[in-house]
């Protein structure tokens, strides 16, 4: 008589941690949540089995909206939270769920346009032009209201020719947002 017998076994979870954070960058927009897609490359797990994929979800979000303190000032280095961290894989588990990390808000750059104006030579050189800003996100609109447009001091009728016409924000002519 044989007995033919079986030895039976549990295969657990791989636990895994966070290995690094990468630095966090987005553009401003106003708000303080870093993109799924973003948030997630910043985050590197350790102990993950070389080619898997274990589908990493996290929610991203900065400790402030401002890229900056003051319009001349350096970018605020912040504190990024990132929580309701999950894997989709079912062969591993998570150890924590958040981490923080640090990064940048970039200025966003905007677009001032002048409308174009036709003047014969020899004629007054207007004094004040009217434009647009584009790029403005709608809670920062009323900015618009700062800029004035007008040709530079050296432009005159006196020859043809195209001249440039810019724009000033609150009269300045230099600086991040001059």
């Amino acid at each position: 008589e044989m007995t033919i017998g079986a030895n039976v076994g549990t295969i657990t979870k791989r636990k895994l941690g966070v290995a690094k954070v990468d630095d966090a960058s987005m553009i401003y927009n106003g708000g303080t949540a870093l993109s799924a897609v973003d948030a997630g490359k910043n985050i590197h797990l350790d102990r993950v089995v070389e080619g898997d994929d274990v589908g990493l979800t996290v929610k991203g979000t900065y400790d402030s909206a401002d890229a900056v303190t003051s319009e001349d000032g350096e970018l605020i280095k912040h504190t990024v939270t990132y929580d309701d961290m999950t894997v989709s894989n079912p062969n591993y588990e998570l150890t924590i769920t958040a981490t923080n990390g640090n990064g940048t808000i970039q200025r966003k750059e905007l677009d001032i346009v002048a409308e174009p104006v036709t003047v014969n030579v020899g004629s007054t050189m207007p004094t004040s032009f009217s434009g647009q800003v584009d790029g403005l996100i709608y809670a920062d609109s009323d900015l618009s209201k700062g800029f004035t447009f007008q040709a530079d001091s050296a432009a005159t009728t006196a020859a043809t020719g195209s001249y440039g016409v810019y724009g000033w924000y609150n009269g300045r002519v230099s600086g991040n947002l001059g």
